[in-house]
């Protein structure tokens, strides 16, 4: 430790270096000098026992020649006086030993028995303490014996040692020596620094910038010590300066702190604005917008001309796209402010993938393609994630294949990718047969506000923002998205998300030995369905064939009723080219071979009104695609056991849900009062009005409800605290209340769960999202044939300030033998607005800026509602001057409003008294 801290100081450092240069010096020339010293040693010591070695081979030739191993011997002896030989010996040409010599305390020559194998000299004492020689005896350039000589190199190893010793203590004097001189010799340099840093620390401690350092050379480091009190001379002249600026400066950055605290809460402000604004506009769109898709919905189910049809098609085409549109944007909006949550809640996820298919299958049949689903059979059936968010990045991803694909078909599948111990990742592909796409399109698909055609003349339209909210969507859960496609010849988009696992679920797998034993054949041109069909089967037990058109099936099942290995069910595709599936069930029945033989016909939405013929044909059961694969397995086991089964498994467009239940809709504009009533009443309900929330509460007390729709936003008592005023009394927990709002932003679904509702509406919605939460809360419902209206139009022609579509629309909504919907919307229109201006009146004048924006906004929309489009025109603008606190533009319009009221009154009391 103490040499760690002197290294840390200018002193031990240069101490050190000094040091280290001396010892590697003489460390150096310790080991050339020795080394040197040794090679000469070992050299002479080799020649001297070489020397030796020929001389007693020469003087031992005579003896060897005559034998005389006395003579031998005597020479040998001579060796006595060389310390260093510790043996030597004599040995004829073949090998047999005739004299030797052996210096005492040495090793026997049965321990060298194995010089012979040497074959060389060996000249390096490093190998060994003993230096073996072989030297040949010649006479006449004969060899006529060997002589063995082998000396000790302890004596050369002890001579070393002591030259090496006397090396060493004279290297290490030289050390001592050294060390003490640098030790003197440091101070004068170490000195000067030294004192500079005693001061730099005594500046540092006090901040006495009045301290100097003494020159005391004038040296490097003489210069550096005038180089620091200059420096300390600057620095106390600038603090002179600073601490006057100081006092100034202080002040100034209070000030400036105060002015960013103020932004920091402008901006606050300005955020809480913008969500606000979000949530009005949002507001302000749909609820006009439950009107126009509500109604436009009701109509298209009464009996309208072709060209009528078309036009209201085009409507709630048109604002079905809009809302999109608005979610899209909605939705990015709450992403780029990071307020977008995710839920983790469990949920079915084959029910939802069939409601999704089920809602967009519509639009693939309408343009001839087929919408296939396939489920892997290791697909869990209960998981862990956002539903809401996963039906999103679905129904993006379907809708975009079918709007891009003319022929051919689109394919989602669902498969279980890979687990881990405590979750797993889902991953969804989508694949068309569309256009297809090149790569620097897809380059750009998923970034906000672009799309792959960018033109002016571009086919398709949207905002551009619906794949990057999904690939956003899939990032907060865990996953990515992405494509491959190739110019025309289709894409295939595929998502993975995380799921958490849900303990203790079935996975959507059926038992093996469902339709074990069954033999079934399917007739479909499309491979692909063909293909998931047989699949489905297989994991039942059932075996299957498939052929790709009538005849080829026709001819398989002839061929089978021949060899008596007949099938047991036939599933049929209605629409395959030259042979339909009716033609070919025709076919089929008319040869009482095939009698029982049970046949499955697989249709889409638009063929429904040929249902009643293949009952005649003998059809046992139509299907509508997309299936749900517990739907075909059910219905095959139905056919098979015998039991009466319906012929169709979803609603047909001449059939009609009823529920016989008791409502309660709680809503304060008319218009979406009548809109709502009318969906109900068509899906038979009995429906009971309240236009606030202590109306609702009075109703509650009165008579007995099944279920409440609740507006969110209403005077009086707003729906929220109508709820928690509900759900106070015990008798009413168990009565569902459905949230109705036009606002969609983040955490309104919680707020209405935190105040007792049980679901959520937005608004505007369709009868089969009204269906929906029908049927979850209320259970399924009866169906009945539809009774369509069959309503007159007026000529409106020349109305220049009421559009008459609109009426129309209203009178749609009343069947036969019904009360004069229009009639009551324009009586209740004429008689409320009177007393809706003499309050905006009243308002005005008491200054109730906050009154005259709520009367406001709920007049706009039921004007708007109503047709008339110029009064509600004014509302709004009525209803920002309310919202903006803008008094005085108030009188100006109220004014405006009053006469353009007088202008509309004559026009819609002519409608009321018209026969």
């Amino acid at each position: 430790m103490k040499k760690l801290l002197l290294l840390k100081t200018v002193r031990g450092k240069l101490y050190f270096i000094v040091i280290s240069i001396c010892f590697f010096v003489m460390l150096s020339t310790f080991a050339f000098v020795f080394a040197n010293l040794w090679g000469l040693y070992r050299d002479n010591l080799n020649k001297d026992i070489n020397s030796l070695s020929t001389i007693i081979a020469d003087n031992s030739t005579a003896a060897l020649l005559f034998e005389d191993v006395q003579t031998l011997e005597t020479t040998l002896q001579s060796l006595e006086r060389k310390n260093n030989v510790v043996k030597a010996s004599i040995f004829r040409k073949n090998g047999q030993l005739l004299a030797s010599y052996e210096r005492p305390g040495h090793l026997t020559y049965e321990d060298l028995a194995g010089w012979k194998k040497l074959g060389l000299k060996l000249l390096d004492p490093l190998m060994g303490d003993k230096l073996d020689v072989v030297e040949p005896i010649i006479l006449d350039d004969e060899t006529i014996g060997t002589l063995f000589l082998q000396a000790s190199t302890k004596i050369f190893k002890l001579a070393m040692l002591e030259i090496g010793g006397i090396i060493f203590i004279s290297i290490l004097g030289g050390m001592i020596i050294a060390i003490i001189l640098v030790g003197w010799l440091q101070g004068a340099l170490t000195k000067p620094v030294q004192l500079l840093i005693d001061t730099m620390q005594r500046v540092t401690q006090n901040n006495d910038y009045s301290l100097r350092v003494k020159q005391i050379s004038h040296d490097e480091i003489g210069i550096l010590a005038v180089g620091f009190n200059n420096m300390l001379e600057r620095i106390q002249i600038r603090d002179d300066i600073l601490e006057d600026q100081v006092q100034e400066r202080t002040g100034q950055l209070q000030h400036a702190m105060d002015e960013a605290v103020k932004l920091a809460n402008e901006a606050q402000s300005a955020n809480e604005a913008k969500s606000q604004f979000l949530a009005n506009m949002s507001h302000e769109i749909r609820t006009p917008m439950n009107g126009v898709l509500g109604m436009a919905e009701l109509i298209l189910d009464t009996d309208v001309t072709n060209e009528q049809r078309s036009a209201l098609e085009t409507i709630r085409t048109s604002g079905e796209s809009l809302l999109t549109i608005i979610n899209d944007i909605l939705d990015f909006s709450k992403i780029e402010a990071g307020k977008l949550d995710i839920e983790n809640i469990n949920f079915n996820l084959p029910v939802l993938i069939d409601d999704i298919v089920q809602m967009l299958a519509h639009r693939a049949h309408a343009k001839g393609l087929e919408l296939i689903v396939e489920l892997d059979k290791d697909l869990p059936e209960n998981i862990q994630a956002d539903p809401s968010r996963v039906r999103q990045i679905l129904t993006n991803l379907l809708s975009n294949a079918i709007k891009f694909t003319h022929r051919g078909e689109v394919h989602l599948k669902a498969m279980k990718a890979k687990s881990t111990h405590n979750q797993f990742e889902l991953c969804f592909e989508v694949r068309d047969t569309g256009i297809g796409l090149e790569q620097h399109e897809i380059d750009k698909l998923f970034q906000p506000f672009t799309q792959a055609d960018e033109s002016t003349t571009r086919r398709f339209g949207g905002t551009g923002l619906g794949l990057a909210i999904s690939r956003q969507l899939a990032e907060l859960m865990g996953g990515t998205i992405n494509c491959r496609s190739e110019k025309g010849k289709g894409s295939i988009f595929w998502c993975t998300i995380q799921s958490q696992q849900v303990a203790n679920q079935p996975s959507y797998a059926y038992k093996i030995d469902m339709l074990k034993g069954t033999k079934g054949l399917i007739i479909d041109d499309n491979n692909t369905n063909r293909t998931v069909l047989e699949h489905q089967l297989s994991g039942c037990g059932a075996m299957t064939v498939s052929a790709e058109d009538g005849l080829s099936g026709l001819d398989m099942l002839y061929k089978a009723q021949k060899q008596q290995q007949p099938f047991d069910f036939l599933i049929l595709d209605m629409n395959m080219p030259k042979m339909d599936g009716l033609e070919v069930a025709t076919i089929i029945r008319k040869d009482a071979l095939y009698s029982d033989l049970k046949i499955l016909m697989l249709t889409s939405v638009s063929m429904h009104k040929n249902n009643e013929k293949a009952k005649e044909i003998g059809i046992n059961k139509c299907l509508t695609k997309p299936i749900r694969q517990i739907d075909l397995f059910n219905s095959i086991q139905e056919l098979i056991s015998g039991r009466e089964a319906p012929s169709v498994t979803n609603y047909a467009l001449d059939e009609l849900p009823q529920f016989k239940k008791e409502i309660l809709l709680v809503e304060d504009n008319l218009i979406n009062q009548q809109v709502a009533k009318g969906i109900l009443k068509k899906l038979g309900c009995f429906v009971s009005l309240a236009g606030n929330g202590e109306e609702a509460i009075q109703s509650l007390q009165d008579r007995s409800f099944d279920l409440i729709f609740m507006d969110c936003q209403m005077p009086v008592i707003d729906g929220y605290q109508a709820t928690m005023e509900i759900r106070r009394h015990e008798k009413y927990l168990g009565i569902p209340i459905i949230a109705l709002t036009a606002n969609a932003l983040s955490g309104d679904r919680e707020k209405c769960l935190n105040a007792g509702m049980n679901d959520y509406l937005t608004k505007p919605f369709s009868q089969s999202q009204v269906t929906s939460v029908l049927e979850k809360w209320l259970g399924p419902p009866q169906i009945v044939n539809k009774q369509p209206v069959k309503g007159a139009s007026m000529d409106f022609e020349g109305l220049e300030v009421i559009n008459h579509r609109a009426l129309d629309n209203i009178r749609a909504l009343a069947g036969e033998g019904n009360e004069d919907l229009l009639s009551q919307i324009v009586e209740i229109f004429l008689n409320d607005m009177p007393e809706q201006l003499e309050k905006l009146h009243k308002a005005h004048e008491s200054q109730e800026c906050n009154a005259i924006r709520a009367m406001a906004h709920s007049m706009k929309s039921a004007s708007a509602n109503l047709g008339a489009l110029r009064v509600s025109a004014i509302f709004k603008e009525l209803e920002a001057a309310g919202r903006d606190q803008k008094t005085e533009v108030i009188p100006e319009l109220l004014n405006k409003l009053k006469d353009e009221f007088h202008i509309l009154k004559p026009i819609l009391t002519k409608l009321i008294t018209t026969p």
